[in-house]
């Protein structure tokens, strides 16, 4: 919501990314830079129901004359800032790393965001769990231990490395939903809410340079456990109680 509901306030962040470009070429002191992008930047037009396929690194190349826009100013951000990452690397000399994490969660992650989200409707017991949007639209959902361990693994690549971190699976956040409450054990409804917004319809990584020198560990049903945990004790310590 807040992506389309005050795109000017996301795009304060072209601003932070450039003071952070400009200091640290200043201060050299800091031998190495990871700049954490977003499949955002990639452009939409690979990204709606009727024309879809995984987000390669490759589909986004500063040596073109042409880039297509990305997703609104929050990926417009992002590919500034890849942009810069860019320049850094080869006009600066920085050693320069950029990662595209997907749709990175985790038990602490904030309820603005939707995988804890419905989680929560789930914890709160809402029956029907409303999800955002149509609800067929798809995510790469990659728990964060992953996403941590995946750039510890690959930060001694050679600077200017373009890295997604995803699992390659599509799931839909109808899906995610059903999901769920399957993990959880609980028979609950699961319906859209046409009235909110839902983004674009496919964000799903190409994994094929991932794959190379890292595994994703954590199932999805795994992090739903992990985070469902977590939630329940963080909203209603009470829920192991009353639900057995």
């Amino acid at each position: 919501m807040k992506i389309e509901d005050d795109t000017l306030a996301v795009a304060t962040s072209m601003a932070i990314d450039a003071e952070m470009f400009n200091w640290i070429v200043r201060a050299k002191r800091m031998p190495r830079l990871l700049y954490f992008s977003s499949p955002a930047a990639y452009p939409p037009s690979w990204q709606t129901r009727e024309r879809h396929k995984p987000l390669a690194e490759d589909m986004l190349d500063f040596t073109e004359k042409k880039v297509e826009l990305p997703d609104r100013t929050y990926g417009f951000a992002k590919l500034a800032g890849e942009y810069l990452a860019n320049y850094a690397l080869h006009e600066y000399g920085l050693d320069v790393h950029v990662y595209r994490p997907f749709g990175g969660y985790g038990e602490d992650q904030s309820f603005d965001y939707p995988f804890p989200s419905i989680i929560k409707r789930i914890v709160n017991g809402d029956d029907p769990v409303r999800v955002w949007g149509s609800g067929d639209q798809c995510r790469d959902f990659v728990y964060i231990d992953d996403v941590v361990r995946c750039v510890v693994d690959t930060m001694d690549a050679a600077p200017g490395t373009v890295l997604n971190i995803g699992t390659g699976v599509s799931t839909s956040f109808r899906e995610l939903a059903h999901r769920a409450c399957k993990v959880m054990g609980e028979d609950r409804l699961v319906r859209n809410d046409p009235d909110k917004p839902e983004g674009v319809f496919w964000r799903v990584a190409d994994i094929t340079r991932m794959d190379r020198h890292y595994t994703p560990r954590v199932t999805l049903d795994d992090g739903i456990e992990r985070v469902a945990h977590y939630v329940k004790k963080r909203v209603r310590p009470d829920y192991r109680v009353r639900n057995g």
